[in-house]
């Protein structure tokens, strides 16, 4: 197979250190650790992508805070007649303060969201964590 000392391996769905340089199998990641290991490395990989999946929620929460915020600032400026977007599709005639209560609101929902996932990221954080030391303390050599 050449000198690379990585083979393709089904077992660990990538390169990985269980066959040798030509292929021959040594023992696959699944057959290294015990069940209680495997299950916290799935674990782990499994909350790493739903923190991941966080993130981007928590981007788009802080875009739409920052759009609300810079809305509200242009509302206080406003004189004269003001008009919201209803639907995409709609255009229809509000008073200031109906808008800035409105936004408000927007704000208040968009806060407590944040404040949720946040919550959850400290969760998976802590969980990611514990499994790490928990997963290290099986994997590395005890002196």
């Amino acid at each position: 197979m050449g000198s690379d000392s990585h083979h393709q391996c089904d077992d660990c769905d990538g390169s990985c250190d269980c066959h040798d340089s030509e292929g021959n199998a040594g023992a696959p990641m699944s057959q290294q650790f015990d069940d209680e290991t495997r299950i916290a490395i799935q674990e782990i990989q499994m909350l790493e992508q739903n923190f991941e999946q966080l993130l981007q929620q928590k981007h788009l929460f802080t875009m739409e805070s920052s759009e609300t915020d810079l809305a509200l600032k242009e509302i206080e400026k406003a004189e004269g007649d003001l008009f919201k977007i209803v639907g995409g599709q709609v255009v229809i005639k509000t008073s200031k303060e109906k808008l800035t209560a409105d936004l408000n609101h927007k704000k208040e929902i968009i806060d407590l969201r944040m404040k949720s996932i946040e919550s959850q990221e400290k969760e998976f954080s802590d969980r990611m964590e514990d499994l790490r030391k928990q997963i290290m303390s099986k994997i590395s050599p005890r002196e």
